[in-house]
């Protein structure tokens, strides 16, 4: 079972926590955050490359969740509205889409290599 918090910031993102406890001792922690990447925030870097928003919000999550202890794992997933992720979420949903495709046999997976 997941707990599961909405949080809505000042216009420029939404984000979805998934916290996930497994024997009571590690506990996965999925941030999902929704970019908006014309925002003022972000409107700079988004002009300048594509997943740069993305990858100042999961930069800011990382921060947020800097002190956490080794039996956390955490992943910030940040969705810009404009299509971009930031890299090691791509990198998280390529690995869960292999994962897939190779224990299921089908090949059609979003993100599977």
């Amino acid at each position: 079972m997941f707990l599961t918090l909405l949080h809505a910031s000042a216009s420029d993102s939404i984000s979805l926590e998934f916290v996930r406890y497994i024997n009571s001792v590690i506990i996965i922690i999925i941030i999902i955050m929704m970019i908006c990447t014309l925002a003022d925030s972000y409107v700079n870097g988004a002009a300048r490359e594509a997943g740069a928003a993305a990858e100042v919000a999961a930069s800011r999550k990382e921060e947020k969740y800097a002190d956490l202890d080794r039996r956390y794992l955490f992943e910030p997933i940040a969705v810009e509205t404009l299509g971009g992720l930031n890299s090691s979420a791509n990198s998280l949903l390529k690995e869960i889409g292999y994962k897939i495709s190779v224990n299921t046999g089908e090949s059609s997976f979003l993100f599977a290599n």
